[in-house]
């Protein structure tokens, strides 16, 4: 709980439960899929690719 300050302006937020929630399949399912998608996308940008093959 507390005062948190975004692009909106400030906000008060008070946590009124806490404990452990089982993720629907889906929910589980599409959070591994943004996870590799990152992954991938920054072993993108860090690969270095030269083409040896001349067309």
């Amino acid at each position: 709980s507390g005062i948190i300050q975004s692009g909106l302006g400030f906000h008060i937020v008070q946590t009124i439960e806490r404990g452990m929630h089982p993720l629907a399949a889906g929910a589980l399912a599409e959070l591994q899929r943004q996870a590799i998608q990152t992954w991938l996308a920054d072993l993108k940008a860090k690969a270095v690719i030269e083409n040896l093959v001349r067309p």
